[in-house]
């Protein structure tokens, strides 16, 4: 694992997680940890939280390519809330067509839970990531959210 560095421009990180590895980033609710949605960076997210290989992750997506990239059912309900509430701390879990997502993402039944946060780095950085960001919040599991990056270096 990488030795942790802090940076105050998001774009800072696109090397980072170009190269599969996972970072902190605030968002609108807590410290997230973030990577590209692969098996390989769900596996390193899973081992940096300590978190159960069973607990699906979700998809930080940017609303605008949300449609683009997937097709979320139910379709008109789902655009409705995303048009209202994103970006913003509502997470959506939905149906997603298409196997491009690994399955650390899916949920038992198949769905996916989608946010767009409104922080500014998760912000640019799907701006950066067409396909999202796979994320949960940074705490080690079983313990309280972290809401710095200093937390986020003691857990």
């Amino acid at each position: 694992m990488a030795s942790p560095v802090r940076v105050r421009d998001p774009r800072a990180l696109i090397p980072f997680l170009q190269r599969g590895e996972v970072v902190a980033v605030p968002t609108d609710t807590v410290m997230g940890l973030v990577g590209i949605p692969s098996e390989e960076t769900a596996r390193r997210i899973f081992q940096v939280k300590g978190r159960p290989a069973h607990k699906p992750l979700v998809l930080f997506h940017h609303r605008d390519l949300l449609f683009s990239r997937y097709a979320p059912e139910p379709r008109e309900a789902v655009a409705r809330l995303v048009q209202r509430f994103w970006p913003g701390p509502l997470t959506l879990v939905v149906n997603l067509s298409g196997d491009r997502l690994p399955a650390p993402l899916r949920n038992p039944e198949g769905g996916v839970a989608l946010r767009h946060p409104a922080a500014p780095f998760p912000e640019m950085l799907l701006k950066t990531f067409p396909e999202g960001l796979a994320s949960t919040s940074a705490n080690r599991s079983g313990f309280p959210p972290t809401q710095t990056p200093e937390e986020v270096m003691q857990t």
